[in-house]
């Protein structure tokens, strides 16, 4: 590598991102560059619609200038930089599937879930009304209630399936909260003597309390404000494979499947099966280089 030569690191950020190492002279301004690795990665440089593709280069936390040299913006060897990809102007962007795990409808994962989740709830609630006839402190009446409601809201999305977007999600948790208030509610009455009256007034604020953690507590459940659209997903899945064809790192040009081959040394580049006979048979340099696309092997 001479003094005015410069190693880069290019991530290119796409559908299918890669990495490439490339050996450029630094006085490349950043529009030769794009079409420096365009033609090393095996890039397309139209898309299937008839637009042609252009890139951007980011680098030192800003966009690259197109007639920006790499001796004006200070890069170094070894340095990364990334390749941003225009989107095809007639499909807009595309967003990748980060391969959410499906979502399934079931039944609490089962009877002894339900049961389990069930009792656990009615259990908290025993418990929370025998603590109510020693102590009508507020940690006591309003505390207690937070928790009972966010477990009868996952008693009843475990109830109906895996989305808690449902209506009966909701009227399932109220109904159970409040069959669930029961003990907190009558047990202090009947030990301690106390009035209904008197008593609701104490543990009214606890009650509210739950319904707000209720309401909560099922919004919560809810997922992702802005789920991914999923028919999108599948159409990117529908493009990628009608433009599985490759450039060749040779000659630039749509390589047909029955002539595509790889790179034998791993380069991850594509080229005619001509192409690369005709390259090797020619190729005379440095040994060390991938005689193909002349980059350094490790």
């Amino acid at each position: 590598m001479s003094v005015g030569d410069v190693r880069l690191r290019i991530q290119i950020i796409d559908i299918e991102p890669k990495q490439i190492d490339v050996t450029v002279p630094r006085y490349l301004a950043a529009d030769n560059l794009s079409q420096r690795v365009i033609r090393d990665a095996g890039l397309q440089s139209h898309w299937k619609s008839g637009y042609r593709r252009n890139y951007t280069f980011r680098a030192r936390g800003r966009i690259v200038y197109p007639k920006e040299t790499l001796e004006n913006l200070g890069v170094v060897d070894g340095e990364l930089i990334y390749l941003l990809p225009e989107p095809d102007p007639s499909l807009g962007v595309l967003e990748q599937n980060p391969e959410y795990p499906e979502v399934n409808n079931y039944l609490g994962q089962g009877i002894p879930m339900l049961a389990g989740t069930i009792s656990l709830v009615l259990l908290f609630s025993f418990f929370w009304g025998m603590a109510l006839t020693t102590s009508q402190h507020w940690m006591v009446t309003v505390l207690p209630s937070l928790g009972l409601a966010t477990l009868c809201i996952s008693f009843a999305r475990h109830a109906w399936g895996g989305r808690a977007s449902q209506m009966r999600v909701g009227l399932t948790g109220l109904a159970l909260y409040i069959i669930a208030l029961g003990p907190p509610f009558f047990a202090p009455t009947i030990r301690s003597g106390i009035s209904f009256g008197e008593f609701f007034s104490v543990l009214g604020p606890g009650m509210v309390m739950g319904l707000a953690s209720l309401i909560i507590s099922w919004l919560a459940w809810w997922g992702p404000v802005e789920p991914l659209n999923r028919a999108v997903v599948a159409e990117q899945r529908r493009l990628n494979q009608n433009m599985a064809r490759h450039n060749c790192s040779i000659c630039a040009r749509d390589i047909e499947e029955e002539f595509d081959v790889m790179c034998p040394y791993n380069c991850g580049r594509h080229f005619h099966s001509g192409c690369m006979q005709a390259k090797q048979a020619s190729f005379q340099g440095d040994r060390r280089l991938c005689p193909m696309c002349n980059v350094r092997l490790t």
